[in-house]
This record gives structure tokens, C-alpha cells and sequence, in this order.
């Protein structure tokens, strides 16, 4: 399991105008959007379902449900989630978002193979 900050719109501190001018913007300089992406992979091989980790306090924060390939994400598993944190706009994962991982994604996965491979009920599983 590994997590990686994804920007949506990158920052850049350079910028191109013509020579000599008295101005120059630097577009989404301050946009710093982006959100936490958890990503998983099973000793088989199998890559998990991935969790996308958004700033704010609650599901507003996340891409709606009508987004562009919002419907194949979910088909998959893919997990959307907001950090709740204590500061409002860190996307870094939280003990809660955490243990969303752990109910929407990991448990999921291991229950899977457990019907999948017609294994006892009660199989053990490591993390």
C-alpha cells in the first residue's frame, strides 16, 4: 500500500511574455488542488480498488456522482472520501479515511477471495 499526492492543476513557477514586459501572470500559480490517491496491490499480483482522498469536511468535497467515468470508478470499487481534518485543506489521510480503506476496499477485496477460492469463512488474511 503506498499514498501519493495527485495535483490537479500543477504549479509552475515560470512563465513565458515578451521581452521587456512590465507585467507577467503567472496563471493557477496559488491553485493548489489535489487530492491524496491510495493505491494497493495483493501478493497475487491484484491491484485494489484505489481511494481518492479529498480536502473538506464532508461528501460535497468529492467529485460528484455524475462526473465523467464517476460510474465505471465505482463498478470497480474505487472508494471517494473527504479527510475531515483538523486543518480544512489537507487532502492527507486521516484514521478515518483509513478506516474506510479498510471496510470499502480492503475487506471487499478479501472477502472476494475468499468466495472466489472457496476458502473457510473465518480465513485469515495479512495486511
Amino acid at each position: 500500500m503506498d499514498q501519493t499526492g495527485v495535483y490537479l492543476v500543477p504549479g509552475n513557477n515560470v512563465t513565458f511574455n515578451d521581452r521587456g514586459a512590465k507585467q507577467v501572470n503567472i496563471a493557477s500559480k496559488d491553485e493548489k488542488r489535489a487530492y491524496t490517491l491510495v493505491v494497493a496491490s495483493s501478493c497475487a499480483g491484484d491491484l485494489l480498488p484505489f481511494q481518492q482522498v479529498w480536502s473538506g469536511a464532508s461528501v460535497k468535497s468529492c467529485p460528484t456522482g455524475n462526473a465523467k467515468g464517476m460510474e465505471e470508478a465505482l463498478d470497480r470499487g474505487f472508494h471517494f472520501t473527504f479527510a475531515n481534518s483538523p486543518k480544512k485543506t489537507s487532502h492527507f489521510s486521516t484514521f478515518k479515511t483509513m478506516v474506510e480503506w479498510m471496510e470499502c476496499v480492503y475487506i471487499p477485496y478479501v472477502n472476494k477471495i475468499i468466495r472466489d477460492e472457496e476458502l473457510p469463512e473465518d480465513q485469515k488474511s495479512i495486511l
